[in-house]
């Protein structure tokens, strides 16, 4: 993410509050848990999904950001546990597992 990106993040965090932008987090997961499902069926939401799928990566990063200053979850905590869990998927499917 870029920098001005980063700032107006951390502004929103700031100007609306977290519990606000919590509350955000949620309403676009639904939002895009509703798109999920009508792909599976109608597989013509393409527009709807491209704008579920950006808003939830920008309250996920916004998620980062307050993780990160209330229980000091870095980026790289993330990124391991990350790597762990598609390790775990690639056995799962019976492939060998990433350095």
């Amino acid at each position: 993410m870029d920098k001005y990106a980063e700032q107006i993040l951390i502004a929103a965090i700031s100007i609306k509050g977290v519990p606000r932008q919590l509350d955000k987090a949620v309403e676009e997961l639904s939002e895009l848990i509703k798109e999920i499902c009508k792909f599976k069926y109608e597989c013509n939401n393409r527009k709807a999904l491209i704008d579920e799928i950006a808003d939830v990566e920008i309250m996920l990063e916004q998620l980062k950001i307050i993780v990160n200053d209330r229980l000091e979850i870095k980026p790289e905590d993330i990124e391991i546990r990350k790597k762990y869990k598609i390790n775990r998927l690639a056995e799962s499917l019976g492939f060998e597992r990433m350095v």
